[in-house]
């Protein structure tokens, strides 16, 4: 295997696995557990097990507050879709 098919073989984890990473923070875990595939990938990315770190610490954070953060906030006005 070529330097040049390893590195676009593990582009195309870091593609999945990144997405998979953020269907996990939009849906705080209750989609399932990341497949095998993207689990192996982060024993040995560590560009996207930072990525998967900055999630958590994201994810925690958001799930700290309460509605009460927004009060006071106007509720949007109604959308304008714009004719092309």
């Amino acid at each position: 295997m070529s330097i040049e098919a390893d590195a676009e073989g593990m582009a195309v984890h870091c593609e999945r696995t990144r997405e998979e990473l953020a269907v996990q923070a939009l849906t705080a875990g209750r989609h399932g557990e990341l497949d095998g595939c993207s689990t192996e990938h982060l024993d040995h990315c560590t560009d996207c097990a930072t990525e998967q770190s900055l999630f958590a610490q994201v994810t925690q954070v958001l799930s700290s507050l309460g509605p009460h953060v927004f009060d006071g906030i106007p509720e949007p006005g109604p959308r304008r879709h714009r004719m092309r």
